[in-house]
């Protein structure tokens, strides 16, 4: 699921009077809520935002007696706000300038016009030109006219001593790569989560012939999907031994641009745009537990594919750690890399399909 923005951002004022004057008459956002904090009643929680308290605009205070703040790392550094065009930005530097406000010249920041200041307790804060994009929602009691009023929550900067560890959360578990969905979920959810990747890659794991009707709607949005025989035929109605050229052209003509799908110990059939092709699975050494070896081999084949691998390697790798799945009592196995590079050389090549 991408995410779209920031839907709030909460500090802390040790004043609530003045930051409430603040707040609606300098910069006229709304006071749309005020209440206390759910884990420390004794405080008030007071909610800004735009004229419909839209998400992504909001900016709320929890009120608590404590001392101004101490700058360096391990905090959110300056929160961007935004405004629609220079001719905003002139109007909020004479505004700032008129009420007193600690606030910077407009200058560019990359690449967009921008002000930065700061509230009367040395919050940081940054107007920011968004270009008038998307939509917008005034407030009709703001001392601000409503061309210039804040238009929600912008860039957010975050001050950390060592980038990695928070570049990787923000990179790689908020903003994934990949949607990976299987149709547990109802009708409704697989429509919102496949429109919201947008032009990443969304895969599916059918898990049955029963719930794998339910991923039809959404096949044309699916980069890839992991199927058995069964649940072929759920989808598509050929018979459970069709060869491989029929599975390909039913499941291409309901959408699906690229599918892998095993039947036991049959061939493991795979298509992308590159062609059709089938894998024979080694046979394992031996049998400890077969559940979980299509979830392996699911996992394996899109990691692989995620570094770069062509289909086709990839399901070796996908191949590879279903055996060592079946041969695991484990729920989850546990193998080394010589573990994983020994089944991997039990897998043979895939062999096109005419």
């Amino acid at each position: 699921m991408n995410l779209t923005g920031i839907h709030h951002l909460t500090a802390i004022t040790a004043n609530a009077p003045a930051n409430k004057r603040f707040y609606t008459e300098t910069l006229g956002l709304r006071l749309v809520k005020k209440t206390v904090n759910q884990d420390d009643t004794s405080a008030y929680h007071l909610f800004y935002a735009d004229g419909e308290a839209t998400p992504g605009s909001d900016l709320t205070f929890f009120d608590w007696p404590v001392s101004p703040e101490r700058r360096g790392t391990h905090s959110i550094s300056r929160t961007g706000l935004r405004v629609a065009g220079e001719e905003s930005l002139n109007y909020w530097a004479a505004r700032f300038k008129d009420s007193g406000v600690n606030a910077d010249a407009i200058t560019s920041i990359d690449g967009r016009a921008a002000i930065e200041f700061e509230d009367p307790e040395g919050q940081r804060f940054r107007l920011i030109d968004d270009g008038g994009r998307g939509e917008a929602h005034a407030w009709e009691r703001s001392p601000v006219s409503a061309a210039n009023q804040i238009r929600g929550l912008g860039p957010i900067t975050i001050s950390v001593p060592t980038l990695g560890p928070t570049d990787a959360v923000l990179t790689r578990v908020l903003m994934p790569r990949v949607l990976l969905i299987t149709p547990n979920l109802p009708e409704a959810a697989l429509d919102r989560l496949t429109a919201s990747m947008e032009a990443k890659p969304a895969f599916a794991i059918a898990i049955s012939p029963a719930k794998a009707v339910r991923l039809a709607p959404v096949m044309a949005r699916l980069a890839f999907a992991f199927l058995n025989r069964r649940e072929v035929h759920a989808l598509t109605g050929l018979e459970h031994d069709a060869g491989a050229p029929r599975i390909v052209t039913g499941l291409r003509a309901a959408g699906l641009r690229g599918a892998v799908v095993t039947g036991g110990d049959r061939p493991v059939v795979g298509y992308d745009a590159t062609g059709t092709f089938a894998l024979a699975p080694p046979a394992p050494r031996h049998i400890a537990d077969v559940t979980g070896a299509g979830d392996a081999l699911a996992g394996a084949t899109v990691a692989a594919m995620l570094q770069g691998q062509p289909l086709r390697a990839a399901l070796r790798e996908g191949a590879a750690a279903a055996l060592l799945a079946i041969e695991s009592p484990r729920a989850v196995p546990d193998f080394t890399a010589a573990d994983f590079g020994a089944a991997l050389a039990l897998v043979p090549e895939a062999a096109e399909v005419a």
